[in-house]
């Protein structure tokens, strides 16, 4: 595509140099640019220039900005009147608008998202069918898998990896949908077919300035999907949790409503629940029917994922028998209330809760069936929230019987600092320690532990680095369990041939 083409619905202000240069793609990160791509020059950034310099260095064709730049040399100059409606435009031409192509389901919420996006990736599978995946843990195209480095990626990624999917005749796109994206527009060319809504806690408190503002951000994805002009043969659903009270509060506009819940009357109601460490049961009303289920996944909280994943393969258009066969074959999620083995005889868990609800809920989903001795190992991450640490470690007094709190993320601030700061919860009745070095924590835990004992490591969950001092160090909470438990079972074993022998 030539940049001539590229630019006829943009209101170009100047251009210096040649519009009819071949243009092989649009990037907005001067490290990720490539040679022949538009580099679009975001203001604000305190290095724009040096930035500009480097897409040039790799061989950009064009750079998008505002203000034309005179000592700029062999590369073509757009000026344009804002660079962030420029920037979707110039997405829209280039991709071609990928989602008015696909299935598109949009995830939102402080927690579930990771879980019911994975639910749905597997569910709406199959031999004929290959599914995509945008979210926290990974980017799935397929069976091509990249690394995720946001949890929703940039406007332009986005477009990119749709009409990857588009390509590839996928025919869904499941994503999660962080405020952060919503706020800042970064799924505003996407058009969703299906937008669930998961619960809304106390997080993001540091981005969002209260919780009515976080609420806003969740309600502007159904705002946009009501405004989205589609020629899809689906209708447009919202899916909502009942049971929460902002769930309550979401308006859909003129979209199809679906609520799920639990504790209130739903279209889409779990009851007569039965928990277990190795799964749950439960029956599932759904418009006037009902179907007994069972599901691999623990606890209350993933029941609701569970509904909500049951709702959108409904909406569109699954008969409950598959969807009750697919929900019996899903197994865990990476960092989500996953069980790592362990030779000593206790049950380990990791995951990623890192909000004081997130934590409650999986502490009381493992207090409810434990046999021994709940130990939870956890931190709040550094630059964040400082208004959860106390809460989380509240939760954590009143359901672990031993807690050790560590660094989680630290980033520019004091490990030991936030530490203290979440012991502040911690009331006189149950202990707690603080070891600040988060292989130590795990350790100690894991050494305290006897057989039928559970130790939740929380926090991490799927991460693999810790970020300490803004600089990234290698680090994965269930490596770090496994390394232990082969150390501390080489040792009992060697001790007891050492035994044997004297004996």
């Amino acid at each position: 595509m030539k940049l001539r083409r590229l630019l006829k619905d943009i209101d170009v202000i100047e251009c210096k140099g040649s519009k009819d240069v071949v243009i092989t793609g649009i990037c907005s990160h001067s490290k990720l640019c490539l040679p022949g791509n538009v580099f679009i020059a975001r203001k604000g950034s305190s290095s724009l220039l040096s930035n500009i310099q480097e897409a040039i260095q790799t061989g950009a064709s064009a750079i998008i900005l505002e203000r034309l730049n005179p000592f700029l040399k062999g590369v073509t100059q757009v000026v344009v009147k804002d660079i962030s409606s420029a920037e979707k435009l110039l997405s829209s031409t280039y991709y071609k608008d990928p989602s008015k192509d696909l299935f598109t389901i949009g995830v939102t919420g402080t927690n579930g998202k990771t879980t019911t996006s994975y639910l749905l990736h597997h569910m709406l599978s199959s031999p004929k069918k290959k599914q995509g995946l945008l979210g926290t843990i990974l980017y799935q195209i397929g069976e091509k898998q990249y690394p995720a480095t946001l949890t929703t990626p940039d406007l332009l990624t986005n477009q990119k990896l749709l009409r990857e999917m588009v390509n590839k005749e996928l025919d869904v796109c499941v994503m999660e949908v962080s405020s952060h994206a919503l706020s800042q527009n970064r799924v505003s060319l996407i058009d969703f077919d299906i937008g669930i809504f998961t619960n809304l806690t106390a997080e993001h408190l540091d981005y969002h300035s209260s919780m009515e503002e976080y609420a806003k951000s969740k309600q502007k994805l159904f705002a946009q999907m009501s405004q989205f002009v589609s020629k899809k043969k689906y209708r447009k659903t919202a899916i909502v949790n009942q049971d929460c009270v902002y769930g309550q509060k979401i308006n859909v506009d003129s979209l199809r409503k679906i609520t799920y819940g639990i504790d209130n009357d739903a279209d889409i109601r779990a009851t007569n629940i039965e928990y277990s460490m190795s799964g749950t049961k439960f029956d599932c009303k759904y418009f006037g029917s009902e179907k007994n289920l069972f599901s691999p996944l623990v606890g209350k909280f993933n029941v609701y994922n569970v509904l909500a994943a049951i709702a959108s393969c409904l909406a569109y258009g699954m008969e409950m028998d598959v969807i009750e066969k697919k929900i019996q074959s899903f197994s865990s999620i990476p960092g989500r209330l996953e069980k790592v083995k362990s030779a000593k005889g206790i049950h380990i868990f990791v995951d990623y809760a890192h909000t004081h609800n997130a934590l409650e809920n999986v502490l009381q989903t493992l207090k409810n069936h434990a046999e021994g001795k709940l130990y939870v190992v956890f931190g709040a991450g550094g630059d964040r929230d400082k208004e959860k640490r106390a809460r989380m470690g509240k939760v954590a007094s009143f359901f672990a019987d031993f807690a050790i709190i560590t660094s989680d993320n630290p980033r520019s601030e004091d490990p030991t600092k936030i530490c203290e700061e979440i012991a502040l919860g911690f009331n006189e009745k149950n202990g707690y320690s603080i070891e600040i070095d988060r292989r130590k924590a795990i350790r100690s835990a894991m050494q305290m532990a006897l057989p039928n004992d559970v130790v939740l490591v929380a926090g991490k969950g799927h991460e693999a680095t810790q970020l300490i001092n803004n600089q990234y160090y290698p680090f994965d909470d269930k490596e770090e369990i496994e390394k232990i438990d082969e150390e501390t079972n080489e040792k009992a074993n060697k001790s007891g041939a050492e035994q044997y022998e004297i004996f």
